[in-house]
């Protein structure tokens, strides 16, 4: 039995590639049921995301199921491959490599955003949908179930998934240093532009309590508000609304100062003990840098913001180098289990079979007038017998002590 993925990913193919060879919610069981109908395949997974779509299988022979792979593929999507788009667009991996790469995938190391976590929950979905489709079998079983736990293992261990690294992650992150707690926070959006978007975004998961819009198309803001149940208002009102708000996100594409020290100060010295959190992602810069020396004031334009996503960027490419470490260590691991399964499997069968022809032996010979109810009674408790001697751990050790000390002699 060979293991085979088959995939491609944002490194590899557009997003209109992407698009046209991946599977919806509810195609992928009966994906999952018609790829398992190829000649060669005997377990199947999918995996379909944004970002990527892997096919991965249990093969009775190599050659045959990447051919069976590739055929599935094309017959699904009624679509045709030339040798260069699978060359240059497709990634293949066989045996260890394979194993290798999922576990990369589960940890986060393969990931558009080094460490994001929200591939992991998604590796949970699609091994679950998997299970319902009932094309899994004991190998993709462990497979999987083990590269969950090495992802949780890695974002245990590590520090690959702390410290952001986008442009509205970071703004977020300081702004919760500067302010203690986001909860009840209220925010005013200068301009409507995508970075803004995106920050607000970020700062109502976190919990903001109000988001207010200003932008000089006023329907637009009224629009952006809407998104997120917030409130619209005038551009020229916007001096007054600081001292109703805790933070400022500002990309307005103006070629002047949207706002103004002189003005600003002025507003703020009415609000004792006040602190205002100012992110200006514009450029040219929306806030005059003069603002910072308020006191109770933080400002970060766009290039501060890009110097502390460096900084945590190289801080996780630190944690990956210890993921990658653990990655190894686990390979390893289930490799072992890998070699060692088979001969757990083929005594647990042989001792299945002297308990079942010593039962009958003994129903026939010495218990003949047994009840029905008492010989169930019997038959579990020589299963459980059986199980408790077979735990793999200790047959598996077992048997990892005698290769050792075979290969050794």
């Amino acid at each position: 039995m060979y293991l085979l993925v088959f995939g491609l990913n944002h490194k590899t193919a557009s997003v209109e590639i992407r698009e046209r060879f991946s599977f919806s919610p509810e195609k992928l069981q009966p994906a999952l049921l018609a790829l398992k109908k190829y000649e060669a395949i005997e377990e199947s997974l999918l995996i379909s995301t944004c970002n990527r779509m892997e096919i991965w299988v249990i093969a009775r022979n190599k050659e045959e199921g990447k051919k069976n792979i590739l055929q599935f593929l094309q017959d699904f999507h009624e679509a045709s491959l030339t040798e260069k788009q699978i060359e240059e667009q497709f990634y293949y991996y066989d045996g260890l490599a394979a194993a290798r790469h999922l576990f990369r995938v589960a940890a986060g190391l393969d990931s558009l955003v080094l460490g994001e976590g929200q591939i992991l929950g998604q590796l949970k979905e699609f091994y679950e949908e998997t299970c319902e489709a009932g094309t899994n079998g004991l190998f993709l079983n462990s497979l999987f179930k083990k590269a969950i736990n090495v992802g949780k293992k890695v974002r245990r261990e590590t520090g690959i998934g702390e410290n952001a690294i986008s442009v509205s992650t970071v703004a977020v992150d300081l702004a919760k240093k500067f302010l203690g707690n986001l909860v009840e926070q209220d925010v005013l959006i200068l301009g409507a532009g995508e970075m803004s978007e995106l920050t607000a975004k970020s700062l109502a998961v976190r919990g903001v309590h109000t988001i207010i819009v200003a932008n000089r198309n006023h329907e637009r803001a009224q629009e952006l508000a809407q998104a997120f149940q917030g409130k619209a208002i005038k551009f020229d009102e916007i001096y007054e609304t600081l001292k109703e708000v805790d933070i400022v996100i500002s990309s307005t594409g103006a070629p002047h100062y949207v706002l103004r020290y002189e003005q600003t100060e002025k507003i703020l010295a009415q609000e004792k003990n006040k602190k205002l959190f100012l992110i200006d992602i514009a450029v040219p810069r929306d806030i005059d840098p003069k603002i910072a020396d308020i006191p109770g004031v933080a400002l970060y334009d766009i290039d501060d913001l890009r110097l502390v996503m460096e900084e945590n960027i190289k801080q996780r490419q630190q944690e990956a180098d210890k993921a990658k470490k653990i990655i190894e260590d686990e390979l390893k691991d289930f490799l072992a289990w890998v070699q060692v399964n088979p001969m757990v499997a083929l005594l647990r069968q042989n001792i299945e079979n002297i308990r079942q022809k010593e039962l009958n032996h003994a129903y026939r010979h010495k218990f003949n007038d047994i009840t029905e109810e008492n010989k169930e009674a019997v038959q579990k408790l020589t299963l459980e017998i059986m199980k408790k001697i077979l735990d793999y751990r200790l047959v598996g050790l077992w048997i990892k002590m005698l290769l050792w000390k075979v290969n050794k002699n």
